[in-house]
Formats: structure tokens, sequence, C-alpha cells
């Protein structure tokens, strides 16, 4: 009886605490992704000439956080004793387009040599972008449906819930976007901006 109770009063103050945590999520988070997204595109437009237009096009990283942020508290509503590892990458993401961009960004930091800095990290960070709308529009499918049926089951198969929360990290696409446009028009700008997620 007192586990009942104790679960009940967890799950009230995981409700009362949910429209503020999803504001936060959504809003705020939301909202400083929209910022990074219209700096990622002037920086674009100027060509990286205007380094503060980059710095702002860093915000995009916080789109990681959106869905999972809201997938998080709503399970913490659903069923207080979810446990839920530490975020990775959706699976097609972290095999496919991760390796791109790594390749990418390798490139880019290399000093020594002007056609890998200038020309193969272009080149990587081109189909990086193009990879990743593929793969992480995929995850985040998969990612959706995921948690959909994680909170029909109440949250009860930690491996689905894992998977949603893996998978839903996959709006982080807005990041990934942002980088490859930066490392197309300036590779060196590039190690600001890829969160490797």
């Amino acid at each position: 009886m007192n586990n009942i109770s104790t679960s009940i009063k967890y799950r009230a103050l995981n409700l009362a605490l949910l429209p503020p945590r999803m504001l936060f999520f959504t809003v705020y988070l939301g909202g400083r992704t929209c910022v990074g997204v219209a700096a990622n595109v002037l920086a674009t437009a100027t060509f990286g000439k205007y380094y503060s237009l980059i710095e702002y096009s860093e915000l995009t990283k916080d789109s990681i956080h959106v869905l999972t942020g809201n997938y998080s508290a709503i399970m913490e509503v659903v069923n207080p004793d979810v446990s839920l590892d530490n975020l990775k990458m959706g699976f097609l993401s972290r095999y496919l387009a991760k390796p791109i961009f790594d390749k990418a960004c390798k490139s880019a930091s290399n000093d020594k040599s002007i056609l890998e800095k200038h020309v193969i990290a272009r080149g990587a960070f081109a189909i990086g972008g193009i990879v990743a709308v593929v793969t992480k529009t995929i995850d985040l499918a998969i990612g959706i449906f995921a948690a959909s049926i994680s909170l029909v089951t109440l949250g009860v198969f930690k491996e689905v819930n894992q998977i949603a929360l893996d998978h839903l990290s996959s709006l982080s696409l807005v990041s990934d976007l942002s980088a490859s446009f930066t490392g197309i028009i300036n590779p060196s700008l590039i190690p600001i901006l890829y969160s490797g997620y």
C-alpha cells in the first residue's frame, strides 16, 4: 500500500511539473533552435563572414532536447519508475551519417593539406547533410513509433523506452544541417558547430 501511495505522489508531482517542463523544452529550447537556424541561414548567405552569426548558429544544438526532453517528462508521469540510459544517436544515423561527419570534421581540421581541408571536407559535409536528412528522418519515424508503443504500454518495456529516446534525438538533424552548410562555406568553423549527434 505504501508503494502505491508513493507512486501516486510521484505521478502527481511529475504531472504538476509537466507543463513548465514542456514549455521549457518546446518554447525555450525550440526558440533557441529557431534563432540558431536563422543565424545559420544568414551566416550561409554571407559566406561565414560574420563570426557572431556562426556562434549563434551553435544554438541549433538545442534541437536534440526538444523531443527527448518532452518524452522523458511525459514518461515520468506515465511511469515514475522508468529509467532511461544515456542518450545515444539513432541506429541508422549512428552507422551511416556520423562516420561521414566525423571524416568531414577530421578533414576540416587538417591544416597541412589544402586539398583535404577545402575540397574533401566540403564534399564530405555536403554528402553528410544529404545522408543525415535520410537517416535521421527514418530514425525519427522509428522514435515516434516507439514512443507511441512506450506510452500505450505505460513504459514497462525498457528497451522500447530507450529506442524511443535515442531515436527521438534525431531532431538534431537541424544541427547537422547547420553544420553541413557551415562546413561547405567554411570548413574551419566546423569544430564550433558539429555536436556529434
